[in-house]
């Protein structure tokens, strides 16, 4: 994959957007109602599109994500415990020694790949980061946003999105902006 900085600059332009669209309304109900607006129009469209237009909806969507949108109608954070009950992303044991997986983001493989014995143990990191609002995996969605990282590569991915693969359909975003849509609906406080 080839870092496209047009991608990350119109992410964070659309996480900027949103920032200042709801910091203009009075109050946390509001905001959550307007971020409901955003999403159903973002759903209504998402699984019909495809090139430019999926490109820019994943951005739309990956920005609906974004922790700072994670509050309810009282404004409480619910992103802990609801949205994710660990920010761990669990790997099989067996699953540790297999194939450094950066090549997904970068394109080319783990120079440690052909010395295993030097790169040492997997660990599983998140696809988008979590930082951002990426999901961990779990039991029912043991795939979802992760990738096998040996320390090195893990290391130098940090929180980076420079290149992630914005144009492809991603499979986790639409239950993940629906999850937020129930906790912003919902009357009740955490």
């Amino acid at each position: 994959m080839a870092y496209r900085p047009e991608y990350v600059v119109n992410y964070q332009r659309h996480v900027l957007s949103l920032r200042i669209e709801f910091n203009d309304k009075l109050n946390f109900s509001n905001k959550c109602d307007l971020w409901l607006a955003r999403y159903n129009q973002w759903n209504s469209e998402y699984p019909k599109v495809y090139g430019g237009e999926l490109t820019r909806l994943n951005l739309v969507g990956l920005a609906l994500i974004h922790p700072d949108f994670c509050y309810n109608r009282f404004g409480e954070n619910f992103r802990k415990p609801f949205l994710d009950t660990t920010r761990t992303m669990s790997v099989d044991e067996e699953e540790r020694n297999g194939k450094c997986q950066v090549n997904q983001i970068t394109g080319e493989e783990c120079a440690f790949n052909e010395f295993p014995e030097e790169r040492g143990r997997l660990v599983g990191d998140h696809l988008w980061p979590y930082t951002l609002g990426g999901p961990s995996n779990d039991a029912d969605h043991w795939h979802r946003n992760r990738l096998l990282l040996c320390q090195n590569c893990n290391s130098a991915k940090s929180s980076s999105v420079a290149t992630y693969s914005f144009t492809k359909r991603i499979e986790w975003l639409h239950t993940r902006l629906h999850d937020i849509s129930i906790k912003k609906e919902t009357t009740l406080r955490v």
